[in-house]
């Protein structure tokens, strides 16, 4: 009897959620969260996520409303380290109010298919700040549902590895490198 070779193992897809590989802990923590809070439904509410849960992220965090009637976006919640990113203190303002044209159409697309699919972004490499230093960076994005079924908001954390030379109000002219939008876990999963 020939001896059959084992076949190799299967490529991972870059779109499944259950392969997602966070690499900053703090990221992982929302990751972790989102999934723990969804309790059984496809999507988490705004309600059952709890930022202070996650202390080490809530000066990466972003928590959005998203309004379907008029597509605009809400900050309910921005960290203080998207806030030196941006410039301004983003909470209680809508997206379209923080970013000059060319960024927020880059921004409120990414939101916006986040939202209407619902899918998940996770993002890492080089970005490319307006003060011309590329800065090694990782973002993850979810979307965040009153029913479970349909988005109605998001939450994210972007982890930014600022030069000491950084000023406020500099900003990103280039999306990340890697962008990966990826189908949502079933519900009920939960990494080992």
């Amino acid at each position: 009897m020939a001896a059959t070779a084992p076949h190799p193992p299967p490529s991972p897809d870059p779109a499944d959620p259950r392969q997602l590989r966070v690499d900053d802990p703090r990221l992982d923590a929302l990751w972790r969260h989102w999934l723990a809070a969804r309790a059984g439904r496809r999507m988490p509410s705004r309600r059952s996520i709890d930022p202070t849960a996650m202390p080490a992220t809530l000066p990466h965090l972003f928590l959005y409303d998203f309004d379907a009637a008029t597509g605009r976006f809400y900050c309910r919640l921005s960290g203080e380290e998207i806030n030196l990113v941006v410039g301004i203190n983003c909470s209680h303002r809508f997206l379209d109010e923080m970013f000059p044209s060319p960024i927020f159409a880059i921004v409120n697309d990414r939101y916006t298919h986040i939202v209407r699919t619902p899918t998940m972004a996770h993002m890492r490499g080089t970005i490319n700040m307006a003060n011309g230093a590329s800065v090694p960076g990782e973002r993850l994005i979810l979307p965040l549902s009153d029913d479970g079924v349909v988005a109605t908001g998001l939450i994210g954390g972007s982890i930014y590895r600022l030069p000491a030379a950084f000023t406020a109000g500099t900003w990103v002219n280039e999306p990340l490198v890697e962008t990966r939008f990826r189908e949502l876990p079933p519900a009920g999963w939960f990494p080992a």
